[in-house]
């Protein structure tokens, strides 16, 4: 698991990057990487090519990761967004990085790699939000793109062309004034797309599953808060999510049930990040004052879980028994 935070010298706290091997402990960093005076404020990673994208003001830098050596180096770094970028992403293979930020302009960057040396070229920008842009994903084929706005809107691209496919729009109960998106993200199998909406003046935060193969019709809709929703993350699965609250709560959200599996109101102050870990064991919750909490999954048990236990029971007590048996001579 890759860390990023700081606050600089004046602070007495140096902004670095921190990777941990065990993921549900951020104890023992197998290595750290002093990142000096850029505060990173939003990294994405892509395991085949070792590649860190990092969001600090209005600069993407991306780094390149060597565990074997031990060391990170800088790659490249480049202006995005003069606002400030906000969200990266890397597609499955690392050939392609996604950017955006305050001036709601997507960027796409071709990616090439020469050891540590990094270029980044730019082949599309992505225009029409009207306001700043808070998350990006992209769908497991690389086909899809969708960026989730502060202009109520959420829209959908062609990765490759650039081409705008569709643009969404969410309405508590049918109301006319639209909500913010969050964030949204593609299923694993491509057949939906999930987004969170966030109300105005800390209103209610909801959740919506669309449906793709429909052209992207809302199926159901769940409330999720009270207030709004200000980090997220998906498994790979695509059955939890994991959530924090600007009120300082984590969350796991059961997608399959529309229902949130556990809480607990972790930090005094918003939850900057999140991120599932150990197989969606646990959620990792940052908060603003840099404290953080790890909250265990409560998952049901299957069918086929709760007969293996009592299989076990039963062999258990009968190797009791016969032991009992034995040594007693009860019959």
């Amino acid at each position: 698991m890759i860390v990023s935070g700081g606050a600089g010298s004046q602070y007495g706290i140096d902004n670095k990057l921190a990777i941990y091997k065990k993921a549900a402990s951020l104890k023992d960093p197998i290595l750290e990487f002093a990142t000096k005076k850029d505060l990173i404020e939003n990294l994405s990673s892509n395991e085949k090519t070792d590649l860190i994208s990092c969001s600090s003001g209005r600069n993407c830098i991306i780094y390149k990761l060597d565990i074997a050596k031990g060391q990170v180096e800088e790659g490249t770094r480049f202006v995005t967004d003069k606002d400030g970028q906000n969200t990266s992403i890397f597609d499955s293979k690392g050939e392609t990085l996604v950017t955006a930020g305050e001036e709601g302009v997507i960027m796409t960057w071709k990616i090439t790699t020469n050891g540590s040396q990094i270029t980044a070229t730019k082949t599309h920008d992505l225009v029409g939000h009207t306001g700043s842009v808070n998350h990006l994903n992209i769908s497991s084929d690389d086909h899809l793109l969708c960026s989730s706005s502060d202009d109520k809107t959420c829209r959908i691209f062609d990765l490759q062309t650039g081409s705008l496919l569709k643009r969404l729009t969410f309405g508590e109960e049918n109301k006319t004034a639209n909500l913010k998106f969050a964030c949204a993200y593609f299923s694993r199998t491509h057949s939906h797309l999930f987004t969170i909406q966030n109300s105005e003046r800390n209103g209610p935060a909801f959740f919506t599953v669309w449906n793709i193969e429909d052209g992207f019709q809302p199926e159901k809709t769940t409330k999720l808060h009270k207030m709004a929703i200000t980090s997220s993350c998906l498994n790979d699965e695509g059955t939890y999510m994991g959530l924090g609250t600007v009120d300082g709560r984590s969350k796991i959200f059961n997608i399959q049930k529309m229902d949130v599996n556990c809480e607990v109101e972790a930090h005094d102050l918003i939850v900057k990040s999140v991120a599932l870990v150990d197989n969606s064991k646990y959620l990792c919750s940052v908060s603003a004052d840099y404290s953080y909490f790890f909250l265990q999954n409560k998952r049901s048990s299957g069918f086929f879980s709760i007969l293996l236990r009592l299989w076990v029971y039963v062999i258990i007590v009968a190797a009791l028994t016969l032991f009992l048996n034995k040594k007693y001579k009860f019959f």
